[in-house]
């Protein structure tokens, strides 16, 4: 690794740390800050995944009340466990090692990746660096709604979708750039064994699918679309079929195809993971229709689309970064719940043909031949263009953060509380809590949640509505009692810090014990019922 190499992810490191040590300074005595900048339910999921596969490396899900066998497994999160047993990490701790191998990963795969498939070191470097820090005229929305007034920004996955801004991702998505570094080193091994004819690119093909499947499974497909494209590039520039090449693909193929197998025996075959995968809708999130697609790719996406229309394809790499890029157009709306998901590693083959439209089109031209300086302006300008997006979401989360407001931050005593849990409850409890504390419940609490997670808990909305109930001061307390008896519930956390407290109805209810108390949350143990209860239930049910 070159010492440029180490200098930019040394910079980035420093970059995308900061918001998180600011985090940490501002949290008060009464606030604790969870370790997170965005998209804090996803993360408490993986958490509650870490947790579970410290001890194996199938699990349960503990995110719904529902008791279920340990069929799951994800190799990230099992990896995590690991690293989190040796050294004793936090969650926030674990959470910036993460970041760090994504960074290295990423960054190192990408460098390589830009090398194999250019040859111009200019276009190269302007690849890189739009590939790296691209997102989107998100900024214009932002915009908007300063202008305008408004509450919110309009259309906002056009601005916050992660999943094709590599930026972004280092900065607090750390699962996309870990699985995207296998995607481009599986394109690595085929695009070696190709032109090179090196049987060892083969086998980082298979490897790099392989892990790359079982960190994020939904990859595979991107992984088949930009081989499928390179394999048909390959055949009709040179006039016939690239064995070598078809044997990466396969190997890429074969080594993939059986985790790939196992996710959707998994949500196909078993109820309850089935109805889990159903729930990715309850996000409301797909791919950006249309113009928004463009919203979100910003300047490397029309500069691609040029190059496409303008046919400035100069060699076998823009060919296939083309070939990748058009491909991959279809599969960003392939009609599934998880459509966004094949944003994945797009925005590499589309920096690609940017940088090559820019650099052999636009700088071709007089004022940029005769005025050199004037072109190397031009194509920072370009760059940072393109970044203006991430300058938003970047300061942006110094802005939330100063708050010191949930999701980011839990009350001293509710973390406190989930220690508790962790070390008072066993395998078969199921706590009933604010979704705000509950999804913490299974990572750090090491127990089962009622409502955690807008995928992972199933009946999610029914689930949601009941504990917006629960707390409600006006709610009968029979009809809690009923509640928690036919759900499983065995505990109730109470926070007044979440703005849902129904301590008082709760203290009086002779059906739960209060096992843990602090100034601002109380615990409650559901007390075993009595059969004269279960018939004065029965009879209250059938009257009405």
């Amino acid at each position: 690794m070159s010492r440029r190499l180490i200098g930019i992810i040394v910079l980035l490191w420093v970059v995308t740390a900061a918001p998180y040590v600011y985090g940490h300074a501002v949290a008060s005595t009464d606030r604790v800050y969870t370790g997170l900048l965005i998209d804090v339910p996803d993360h408490a999921q993986y958490w509650a995944w870490v947790r579970e596969s410290r001890d194996a490396l199938f699990i349960r899900n503990t995110m719904t009340p529902e008791v279920n066998p340990p069929i799951f497994m994800n190799l990230m999160m099992w990896l995590l466990a690991r690293v989190q047993g040796v050294f004793g990490l936090s969650f926030a701790g674990l959470f910036q090692v993460w970041r760090v191998a994504a960074l290295l990963s990423l960054v190192a795969a990408l460098e390589w990746f830009l090398k194999e498939v250019m040859t111009d070191g200019a276009s190269r470097r302007t690849a890189f660096w739009l590939a790296l820090l691209g997102s989107g005229f998100g900024w214009m929305l932002v915009g908007t709604k300063v202008a305008l007034h408004l509450t919110e920004a309009p259309f906002p996955a056009d601005i916050y979708t992660g999943e094709p801004n590599t930026f972004l991702g280092l900065l607090a998505y750390p699962y996309f750039p870990l699985a995207q570094s296998c995607v481009l080193l599986t394109c690595i091994g085929a695009w070696r064994a190709y032109v090179r004819n090196d049987n060892r690119g083969i086998a980082l093909a298979g490897a790099a699918a392989l892990t790359g499947t079982a960190l994020h499974a939904y990859d595979l497909l991107v992984m088949a679309a930009a081989l499928g494209s390179l394999l048909v590039v390959a055949w009709f520039r040179d006039r016939r079929f690239p064995t070598r090449l078809f044997a990466a693909c396969a190997a890429a193929g074969a080594c993939g195809a059986p985790v790939a197998l196992y996710y959707t025996r998994l949500t196909a075959g078993d109820p309850l993971w089935q109805s889990i995968l159903g729930q990715y809708a309850n996000a409301g999130v797909w791919t950006p229709p249309h113009v928004h697609l463009i919203v979100l790719m910003g300047l490397p996406f029309l500069l691609a689309a040029a190059a496409l229309l303008t046919r400035t394809l100069p060699d076998t790499g823009a060919a296939f970064a083309a070939g990748w890029a058009v491909t991959g157009l279809g599969l960003v709306y392939i009609p599934t719940v998880f459509q966004i998901k094949m944003l994945a590693a797009w925005q590499f083959p589309i920096a690609v043909l940017a940088a090559h439209y820019w650099h052999r089109q636009v700088l071709t031209r007089p004022w940029a031949i005769n005025r050199p300086e004037l072109a190397r302006l031009a194509t920072l300008g370009i760059i940072v263009g393109a970044s203006l997006t991430n300058v938003y979401l970047y300061v942006w989360r110094f802005t939330e953060l100063r708050h010191r407001d949930t999701p980011y931050f839990l009350h001293v005593d509710e973390a406190n509380t989930l220690d508790w849990l962790s070390v008072h409850t066993s395998d078969t409890d199921v706590v009933l809590a604010p979704e705000s504390v509950g999804r913490f419940v299974p990572g750090v609490g090491h127990t089962r949640a009622y409502l955690a997670h807008w995928a992972m808990t199933n009946r999610y909305f029914e689930r949601r509505d009941n504990v917006l109930r629960f707390y409600q001061a006006e709610t009968d307390n029979d009809w809690r009692e009923a509640l928690v008896r036919r759900e499983g519930v065995t505990m109730v956390l109470d926070t007044s810090f979440a703005q849902q407290s129904a301590a008082h109805a709760l203290d009086g209810a002779p059906w739960l014990e209060r096992v843990q108390t602090t100034p601002t949350v109380r615990v409650y143990r559901v007390r075993a019922a009595s059969p004269n209860a279960d018939m004065r239930r029965s009879s209250r049910g059938n009257r009405s």
